[in-house]
């Protein structure tokens, strides 16, 4: 009997995790030992350390489906490579045999069970390095052969209400635990995790799993047998705002569109807390629905509106969490001065004022200088971000710009308006209108023949139009996706300017994290198409 039960381990995994415990000495020991005695101990143990042996190599023997790479950087036991530049890597015997005890774990994290690590050491008479022989005995992998789940009476996950059927069978297709796969426990926790994650965002935030996956060891199959126990479904409540000192309450709930009495979504919370950020307004934000205290105090307790029940059925009763807004603001003013010194440049130097809350209403204010010896610029920017509505943004912004350049030089006057509205989450629309006025002085003779720039007044005025895509995390500090302009500028003679003319645009950026490094790229294309009587040479080129 007890034959026949080796092959077979049941192991149900419902939290994993790995814990190592320190058992307390039952008696405290008090060091007494004087100064002098500490530290001749502790350079005896000091020498005894450097007479140990150097570890000079690790060879990899049997590893087919982990890399060398992999495995070296799960063990402690190191190779010295170049010990004359590096620190050199002692060898401990114990730290080794632990090793071995790693290197099964990560490959029973990979599926394979039956994995064995064994190793040998060669020392030469004399020597005071050591070559290390780790060879691994990998053994057949674990095969996901069945995934179930389903709710805790028997019937099939999409038979509860609030649980779409295309959109389930729509999700389980995206999980990485699929049958005939090999069971790694990596894929298992995030099937898991994914799984609460989905039903939270149908409004069921307490819905728990049970259950769990039994391996086969000697038909090399594992079953996974998940029950869901859906819990009450969760409707959200009153918005509770708190963290505000100079900014108006309003402004916040402008932004939060979330309603009391609606399906509890983590996404939407989400969504609200990345408009609150995007004001610019607070250093930091959070939305969340909390359950309320007695709730949690007494969640295994029923009482009358709460029949949640652990059989499964559907529905299980309703709650409401309210939604906590906490924020915490940023200063409303911003100065900033900064100087240099370039050999394109020759000296320059750069302030700005920046107006968070300019008279409340979340609007923004800022003016900026700068100065250098090719020229200098003027520009004030005015920002209303509810402008006749809440979706639409005005921006104003006027300049006054002077360059000084070799061959000539030239004083602008540029005035931009833009509205900019929302169209979906990711998607918004900008229309605008451009004023720009030129004034070429002081060309030199030779650049006026060849580049056709005569000196005078310019004047290039009309209406943009634009689209913008953005799926990025964070507007102020992007760590992942992207953002895609695409804009048209036209100059036409109808408004009062001298030439005609469109100007495409498309700007893209995106935003990934390597190593803990967020890494950004962007890339600019551009054409300009004359229109009407306009000759390309007629262009602008300033």
């Amino acid at each position: 009997m007890r034959g026949a039960q080796i092959g077979l381990l049941a192991v149900y995994i419902m939290a994993i995790a790995a814990i190592v415990v320190t058992p307390a000495s039952a008696e405290t020991q008090f060091d007494t030992e004087a100064p002098a005695a500490i530290e001749e101990r502790a350079s005896k143990e000091k020498k005894a350390t450097s007479k140990k042996p150097v570890v000079q190599s690790i060879t990899w023997i049997g590893n087919e489906t982990i890399s060398h790479r992999t495995l070296r950087a799960h063990i402690l036991t190191q190779s010295t490579t170049f010990p004359l530049f590096w620190v050199a890597h002692k060898f401990r015997e114990d730290d080794l045999a632990g090793d071995m005890d790693r290197i099964t774990a990560l490959y029973r994290l990979r599926g394979y069970y039956q994995a064995k690590a064994s190793y040998s050491v060669a020392r030469e008479e004399g020597s005071r390095t050591v070559a290390i022989e780790i060879r691994i005995e990998e053994g057949a992998p674990i095969h996901t052969y069945q995934v179930g789940i389903r709710l805790a009476n028997g019937h099939p996950i999409s038979s509860h209400p609030l649980i779409e059927d295309v959109a389930w069978d729509a999700f389980l297709e995206s999980i990485q635990l699929q049958q005939g796969e090999i069971f790694e426990l990596n894929d298992y926790r995030e099937a898991r995790a994914k799984i609460l994650a989905f039903v939270a965002e149908r409004g069921l935030p307490e819905a728990r799993l049970v259950g769990g996956a039994e391996v086969d060891l000697r038909l090399h199959r594992a079953i996974v047998d998940w029950q869901l126990v859906p819990g009450r479904h969760i409707r959200l409540g009153e918005v509770r705002i708190s963290g505000l000192h100079a900014v108006d309450e309003n402004i916040l709930r402008r932004e939060i569109r979330v309603k009391p009495g609606e399906t509890y979504s983590v996404s939407r919370l989400a969504r609200d807390r990345r408009r609150l950020q995007n004001l610019s307004l607070f250093r930091w934000t959070v939305v969340e629905a909390v359950a309320p205290k007695d709730t949690e105090e007494g969640a295994d307790e029923k009482d009358e509106g709460s029949t949640q029940t652990l059989d499964g059925n559907s529905p299980a009763g309703e709650a409401t969490w309210p939604v906590d807004v906490r924020v915490a603001e940023r200063p409303p003013r911003r100065i900033r001065m900064g100087g240099g010194w370039g050999t394109d440049t020759s000296f320059r130097a750069e302030l700005s004022w920046h107006h968070r809350n300019f008279f409340g209403g979340a609007r923004h204010a800022d003016v900026s200088v700068r100065y250098s010896g090719i020229g200098a610029l003027l520009r004030p920017t005015f920002t209303e971000p509810y402008f006749l509505g809440t979706q639409t943004q005005l921006r104003i912004s006027p300049a006054y710009l002077l360059e000084k350049q070799e061959a000539y030089d030239a004083r602008r006057i540029l005035f931009d308006v833009r509205l900019k509205r929302r169209l979906t989450e990711h998607w918004k629309i900008r229309l605008g209108y451009r004023f720009d006025r030129d004034d070429v002085y002081s060309v030199e003779a030779e650049v006026a023949g060849e580049a056709d720039l005569p000196e005078g007044v310019s004047i290039t005025t009309g209406p943009l139009i634009g689209l913008i895509r953005s799926t990025v995390d964070n507007r102020l500090n992007a760590h992942s996706g992207t953002i895609l302009d695409l804009r048209a500028e036209t100059s036409v003679s109808a408004l009062g300017s001298d030439e005609d003319f469109i100007r495409y645009t498309v700007s893209a950026r995106s935003f990934f994290e390597l190593f803990s490094t967020v890494i950004a790229s962007r890339v600019l294309l551009g054409t300009i198409q004359p229109l009407a009587n306009t000759q390309p040479d007629d262009v602008p080129l300033v």
